[in-house]
């Protein structure tokens, strides 16, 4: 039996973190500062997994969840 196409587990684990911090900034409605709380990380962490991830800060607003959703 052949397993099927898998990520490497540290890729797997990065595309996890960047949907997460994504979904974060969508309903935090681009607020960094929310988006950290709601994470339980500081500021500061969250700049630099964005960074490492390549999330643009300044798109994050783009991502918001409209009123009612």
């Amino acid at each position: 039996m052949t397993a099927p196409h898998l990520l490497p587990l540290h890729l797997a684990v990065q595309e996890a973190q960047r949907a997460h911090i994504l979904r974060a900034l969508r309903y935090s409605g681009g607020s960094i500062s929310a988006a950290a709380e709601s994470l339980g990380i500081s500021r500061k962490t969250l700049w630099e997994k964005m960074r490492r991830l390549g999330i643009d800060a300044s798109s994050s607003h783009e991502h918001r969840i409209p009123d009612g959703m």
